[in-house]
């Protein structure tokens, strides 16, 4: 019997993307490779945010965090020491999370600046509470209580959670999460040819209609 060759290819099907977020939060056009890699990473893909990171802009923090909803890609939020203010909403906004030891979260309302007349400034402010608070109610949903929020958002405390505080948190929001998605679930129509072709902002679609 001849030798025979052994034939083969080799066709990669997931990539994972490494992205180090280790400087204050700054403008939106500082963050365009992280963009792009949300942005054409398949659903096989994972992207993985190493956190460390005091926080800063919260206008880019909301870019990042619907930047993250809209990727096809599974995105782990691996908190590597800290993560504070945008960089804390940034983190709970992963599908994923992995907390490395000694670490510590930090969540406060938001800082700024306003000018212009007392009127403009009493609107401009109302107006930003109620995008905070909007933010705050969707990314922390599970792992504050409602009430924490509502402190967090009028100034009232900060909240500062060391590794221990924020795997326990992390655990119930995920629960609640599934949860959220069971109940969906039980009364959905959804056959299982169409639970498969769902995408992630689908489920998370379904995780906030249901909630």
């Amino acid at each position: 019997m001849e030798n025979q060759k052994e034939i083969y290819s080799v066709k990669p099907i997931a990539v994972e993307y490494t992205y180090y977020l280790n400087y204050e939060v700054t403008c939106t056009s500082d963050y365009q490779y992280l963009f792009e890699i949300l942005s054409n990473a398949t659903e096989n893909d994972t992207v993985r945010l190493m956190i460390a990171n005091y926080g800063g802009s919260l206008s880019t923090c909301i870019s990042i965090v619907n930047a993250i909803r809209q990727s096809q890609a599974s995105v782990v939020g691996v908190l590597t020491s800290i993560a504070y203010s945008a960089a804390g909403a940034i983190f709970l906004a992963c599908d994923g999370h992995e907390v490395l030891r000694h670490t510590s979260f930090m969540g406060h309302d938001a800082i700024g600046v306003s000018h212009g007349s007392l009127a403009q400034i009493d609107r401009e402010i109302e107006h930003r509470r109620d995008v905070l608070m909007s933010f705050c109610n969707d990314v922390y949903k599970g792992f504050l209580s409602d009430e924490e929020i509502v402190e967090l958002v009028q100034g009232k405390s900060d909240l500062w959670l060391n590794e221990e505080s924020i795997v326990e948190r992390l655990d119930r929001k995920h629960k609640l999460l599934r949860e959220d998605y069971d109940n969906y679930m039980k009364e959905s129509t959804y056959s299982e040819e169409d639970l498969k072709k769902l995408t992630k902002k689908d489920l998370i679609d379904i995780i906030t209609s249901a909630s």
